[in-house]
């Protein structure tokens, strides 16, 4: 099975692409863009229009390669910079209305789990 994760971080947008091979997994692709979205949470209180739109299209981006994959599961998640965003809700009905994904905004405790998860696995 090959499936993906989409990370709308803090400093940039993350894309693993990962097959299932018996009891391993492989990350045959990754991807990251910067887009720096915790500038505007933390300094308006809002995500800019402008980088909504530049989200969008990454995103789109993304979806293209997981498909070039034959990917069978895409997931998208959200951290700080998203879940602190005054316009959260705006952000999250124009991404879905312009890429079909819906965004998981992962909690702190969440966030953090994934974070000391990662930190084991290496």
């Amino acid at each position: 099975m090959v499936a993906g994760v989409i990370n709308i971080g803090t400093e940039n947008i993350s894309f693993d692409i990962a097959q299932n091979d018996q009891d391993d997994i492989d990350i045959i692709e990754s991807l990251d863009y910067p887009l720096f979205l915790g500038r505007d949470t933390f300094t308006t209180g809002r995500i800019s229009f402008e980088k909504v739109e530049i989200l969008s299209q990454k995103l789109l981006g993304f979806k293209r390669v997981a498909e070039e994959y034959g990917a069978n599961k895409l997931k998208v998640v959200g951290t700080t910079a998203l879940r602190e965003a005054e316009n959260l809700d705006f952000i999250l009905d124009q991404i879905e209305t312009r890429t079909g994904f819906t965004i998981d905004v992962l909690d702190d405790y969440e966030e953090k789990s994934h974070i000391y998860m990662e930190l084991i696995r290496n």
